[in-house]
């Protein structure tokens, strides 16, 4: 019976703390997990791991938002539009957005073509 009572008080899990604000990584103890919802921010759960403080956002709606930059090692795949709310540099460094397109025709020439914002601006045939 003595095991069986250590068993269960091990498996229990502590409270997990509610509080209002933002917490710094000092003022969260090792091994905490805590939940944290100020007013007109998302929600948050924070797990405080090997000195460092890892948290991830929670929404209502089911969107994701990105504070700072958001990196993507394979494709971006979109079923709706991507909209965007900012300016944005072409690899000429002026505004708007460009893409170069590479192919192979049935002659096997290469035709490079450079697109900025929606029209074509040169078509280069090796």
């Amino acid at each position: 019976m003595l095991e069986e009572n250590r068993r269960l008080s091990n498996m229990k899990q502590n409270t997990i703390l509610d509080i209002n604000y933002y917490p710094s990584g000092k003022s969260v103890p090792e091994g905490d997990i805590l939940i944290s919802h100020p007013k007109g921010r998302p929600l948050r759960l924070y797990k405080k791991l090997k000195g460092m403080l890892w948290w991830s956002n929670f929404t209502r709606d089911g969107n994701e938002y990105v504070d700072k930059n958001l990196e993507v090692n394979g494709d971006i795949k979109s079923r709706g539009n991507i909209k965007c709310g900012g300016t944005f540099k072409s690899s000429d460094d002026t505004e708007g957005l460009t893409d170069t397109i590479s192919f192979d025709d049935n002659t096997s020439r290469t035709h490079d073509i450079t697109i900025k914002d929606g029209l074509i601006t040169s078509w280069d045939i090796s």
